[in-house]
């Protein structure tokens, strides 16, 4: 039978999800359908062709119809490039490297992508029942966290102590506010094709608890004019649009609706330190707004030096922070109040009233009068699937705190089950990040059977880490995303299907951002470069590490369906597979 390329596709894309019911494997390689019953045949249109492999066009006898292509291009149009197709990857290894190796610190290259990997490392595929039709996509979100967004000029830094810590100072983290906008950009590229459903932003928005840090970071999700400056509006690179304190006109996220939650550099200064008194900022960082930094200061200013270092990656114009800490200067410079550290009633008041939808971004009243970021948001309405956010930022130090399991947490997954909904935990801190009650929460967690997804941030790593119950139905996958401050400064794309047999899969893909706009983008690729070369001078201490295993990255991850949430899914029509399209 002939059939067009289009149509050829998208039977192709079934036979895919059906063959992903069984076992694990590299999705789009596998050889054969799952087995069924004997005699029993699944009752959904099957293919009559061969299933493609990762992609490729198998059969030779495909002819064009020019009608079916016509009614197909919108659905099966080839889609921006994700790292399932390609990713981009350092020219040497993601690890430190010898000087004789150094023009070729921090340049990239573009590799083939990785094919989704499916995990059933839950052991629910053993719970599947026949399936009543073929699997359909019911949520499309993206997932950024830690982007640091940071005034790196402020005297309240630490940046002596990166030889002891080496988040103190970073080369890149001038270009913060370009980074986002180039994702934001690619976020909006992959909206053209499948509607997001929602942004999930998982906390350490901003670097150092300031005002203008999150102006900035406001300014950019909000599609404004970003000024990313303080104290004098210095121009380090002579000229408009060639350097990362240059005004430009950001993106934003414009109507795809994003939710927050609190990260440890949101509410404290350097990320571990209150500011609980009346003065307004720590003895040991000091005044943020002041006008002079003295040499015995563990604070110092960063006085801007053009440093061009000319790579494939990055061109023209050159990086305008020092390579190095030992060319930070200290000395005088011009005091700026909007510096000021931020309490968190303020953090929770400026997102309440912040551009976007929803209004609040899943914040309320209530997180005003408490002082803390837990809530509860259904992000799809008509749609059994519950955000339960968590606040798990400590009164000080990096470290995760969460004492609230019985007046917040509990109570909200309560709620959620009787609602018969399924539920995505969202918190900064990962379970092992969390001090004190990891194992409360851990065991919580997994007595609901409508847990599916604990989506963290924080460790600034590409992870995937299952979290078995006392049953395939009790069981959880905990989700965490590299930053984009630090490499391989990558987004999550996060898609669930049911896959009508009462069990579901959540698919991940990973995305590197684009930087074809310019001026933007030339500064964006700066900042990937400076975020490679700090892997491989050993600055970054972490290496290639956070571009996690193959496990970590494109994945697809099975989780069981409680029976009466399943009543629930099988009335929505749901849409095509939109992972499946990023071959």
């Amino acid at each position: 039978m002939s059939k067009s390329r289009r149509a050829f596709l998208r039977d192709g894309a079934i036979t895919i999800a059906a063959v992903s019911l069984g076992g694990q494997g590299l999705l789009g390689c596998s050889d054969s359908p799952a087995a069924l019953p004997d005699g029993q045949q699944p009752d959904w249109p099957q293919p009559d062709g061969p299933v493609a492999d990762g992609g490729t066009d198998a059969p030779t006898d495909i002819s064009r119809d020019a009608a079916t292509d016509s009614a197909l291009d919108a659905t099966f149009a080839k889609r921006p490039d994700t790292t399932v197709r390609q990713r981009i990857q350092g020219v040497l290894p993601s690890k430190k490297q010898p000087a004789s190796n150094k023009q070729q610190w921090g340049v990239t290259q573009l590799v083939a992508g990785d094919l989704h990997l499916r995990q059933d490392l839950l052991q629910v595929d053993a719970t599947a029942t026949i399936a009543t039709g073929p699997p359909v996509s019911l949520f499309y979100a993206a997932h950024l966290t830690d982007l640091h967004i940071i005034d790196e000029e402020s005297p309240a830094r630490t940046i002596n102590l990166d030889q002891l810590l080496s988040p103190a100072w970073r080369t890149q983290e001038a270009h913060g506010t370009q980074v986002l906008d180039a994702m934001l950009r690619k976020l909006h590229k992959l909206d053209a094709f499948r509607a997001f459903d929602c942004a999930l932003l998982t906390g350490d928005s901003i670097d150092n608890n300031q005002k203008n840090e999150l102006g900035w970071f406001l300014d950019v999700v909000g599609g404004k004019t970003v000024v990313p400056n303080s104290g004098d509006l210095e121009d380090p690179d002579s000229g408009p649009d060639n350097d990362p304190h240059d005004s430009f006109a950001a993106k934003g996220l414009g109507t795809i609706p994003w939710y927050v939650a609190m990260g440890n550099h949101d509410a404290l200064i350097q990320g571990n330190l209150p500011h609980g008194n009346l003065l307004g900022y720590s003895l040991i960082t000091g005044d943020p707004t002041r006008d002079t930094v003295k040499q015995l200061d563990l604070g110092r200013v960063n006085n801007p030096t053009c440093n061009p270092i000319l790579t494939d990656e990055a061109q023209q114009p050159g990086r305008c922070i020092p390579t190095y800490p030992g060319q930070l200067k200290s000395g005088a410079l011009t005091a700026d109040k909007a510096r000021v550290h931020l309490s968190r009633k303020e953090w929770v008041n400026d997102l309440l009233y912040a551009p976007g939808l929803p209004g609040g971004h899943g914040l309320t009243n209530d997180n005003l009068s408490s002082g803390t970021a837990d809530y509860v948001a259904d992000p799809v309405p008509g749609l059994p699937l519950r955000l339960v956010v968590l606040d798990t930022t400590a009164l000080a130090t990096a470290a995760g705190a969460y004492g609230r399991v019985d007046s917040f947490l509990e109570p909200a997954l309560l709620k959620a089950q009787q609602d018969e909904v399924l539920v995505v935990v969202v918190s900064h801190h990962y379970l092992d990040g969390i001090v004190g009650n990891s194992g409360d929460l851990r065991q919580t967690l997994n007595s609901f059977p409508n847990v599916i997804m604990h989506l963290v941030g924080h460790g600034h790593t590409n992870l995937v880490t299952p979290r078995p119950g006392v049953s395939p139905a009790h069981g959880y996958w905990e989700v965490q995303t590299c930053s984009l401050i630090e490499w391989p400064q990558q987004g999550r794309l996060i898609e669930l299907v049911d896959r009508r047999d009462g069990t579901a899969e959540i698919w991940l893909t990973l995305t590197d951002f684009d930087t074809d706009h310019q001026p933007g983008g030339a500064l964006a690729q700066a900042s990937r470069f400076l975020a490679l070369y700090e892997v491989h001078s050993g600055a970054n201490g972490s290496g290639g590490d956070d571009e996690g295993d193959l496990g970590d990255r494109n994945v697809v991850l099975p989780v069981a369906v409680p029976q009466e949430v399943q009543k629930k899914l099988s009335a929505l029509p749901g849409q095509p597979i939109e992972s499946m399209l990023f071959v």
